[in-house]
C-alpha cells in the first residue's frame, strides 16, 4: 500500500506542480472523512486543524471539492494515510464559501512521512 500512496502523491505532485497556490498545513493524521450523498463536498478532519485563509467556519473541517479534477486521486491519498496511521499535508487554498465564507477549501494533499 505504501508504494501505491508514493505513486498517486508523486503523480499528482508531478501533473499538478505548476499551480501551487495556497498555504501547506503541518503533518497531521487524518481523523475524519465525512461525506453526505447530497452534497458535492468530502469533510475532512486531520489531527492539527489549520486556517490560514480565516474561513468563517474555522478549524473544525477541510473541505475537498469533488469537481476538481484530482480528486480521486486525493480521496485515494486520503483513505490510504488513514488507514495506514500516516500523517498528510493539506494545502489549503481558499474557503469553501468564497471570500472567507465557509470552510477552508483543499488544493492538494501530500504525504510527507512518505517520502
Amino acid at each position: 500500500m505504501n508504494r501505491f500512496a508514493t505513486f498517486l502523491c508523486m503523480t499528482s505532485m508531478i501533473v499538478s506542480g505548476a499551480a501551487v497556490a495556497g498555504t501547506w498545513g503541518t503533518a497531521s493524521t487524518v481523523s475524519g472523512i465525512y461525506m453526505f450523498g447530497n452534497s458535492t463536498w468530502v469533510y475532512v478532519k486531520v489531527s492539527t486543524m489549520q486556517n490560514p485563509e480565516g474561513c468563517a467556519s474555522g478549524n473544525s473541517f477541510a473541505m475537498l471539492d469533488t469537481s476538481q479534477t484530482r480528486y480521486k486521486d486525493m480521496y485515494a491519498l486520503l483513505l490510504s494515510a488513514k488507514a495506514e496511521g500516516s500523517t498528510v499535508s493539506i494545502l489549503y487554498d481558499g474557503c469553501s464559501g468564497g471570500g472567507t465564507s465557509g470552510y477552508p477549501k483543499v488544493g492538494g494533499i501530500a504525504t510527507p512521512d512518505i517520502w
